[in-house]
């Protein structure tokens, strides 16, 4: 058993600037972080499984790490994986669209079917908007206002525009759904749903 020692030392400040040292011991504190650091947290087994785990993803044999992964039974080290995994310079490319090289980011959220904000938002990036931007819809175009059809049309008529006049790709231009839009497509998804209970 290992044993920790802790010292505290109290200093006693004077006017004429000496100090008064005294030392306490404190023996329980020093047994309680020995019984916590005497304890083995992974077994030998987990332990040869996360290196042959950090080597494969090195090597970017992620397929090969993930049979290690699942034979790991105390996942502390998990965060460890996933970041040498996620961040990995070379060999993970992400799902997801990365917005690389911008000069500006236009991101327009939240429209919920108003037409005439959204003229105004329209208005202001046409105007403002130059080559090398992009831009980015977060979700909700549709929603609590009377004019979704009305809303949607200005939306695709302003992607065009922009996709011919700065001769942008299709993928500068991103739409991501908000939870409108998922209400939407869940409400067309009952009407040829064997079991509508599923999709709610």
């Amino acid at each position: 058993m290992i044993r920790f020692i802790i010292i505290f030392s109290l200093t006693a400040f004077s006017t004429t600037f000496n100090y008064i040292n005294a030392n306490v011991i404190d023996y329980s504190a020093s047994s309680k972080y020995g019984e916590i650091f005497s304890n083995k947290i992974l077994t030998i087994k987990d332990i040869e499984n996360y290196q042959k785990i950090f080597i494969e993803q090195k090597k970017c044999n992620f397929k090969k790490a993930d049979k290690y992964i699942f034979e790991i039974k105390n996942k502390i080290l998990m965060g460890h994986v996933l970041a040498q995994r996620y961040l990995h310079p070379d060999c993970y490319k992400s799902q997801f669209i990365e917005l690389k090289s911008s000069k500006n980011i236009w991101a327009v959220g939240s429209i919920h079917s108003h037409l005439k904000s959204f003229e105004l938002i329209k208005e202001h990036i046409l105007k403002n908007f130059i080559h090398g931007d992009k831009i980015v819809f977060l979700g909700n175009v549709i929603g609590f206002g009377n004019q979704s059809k009305e809303t949607l049309s200005s939306i695709i008529h302003m992607r065009n525009y922009l996709l011919s006049k700065f001769v942008l790709q299709p993928e500068d231009i991103v739409f991501l759904r908000g939870a409108q839009e998922e209400m939407f497509l869940k409400l067309l998804q009952l009407q040829t749903a064997p079991n509508p209970s599923d999709i709610i």
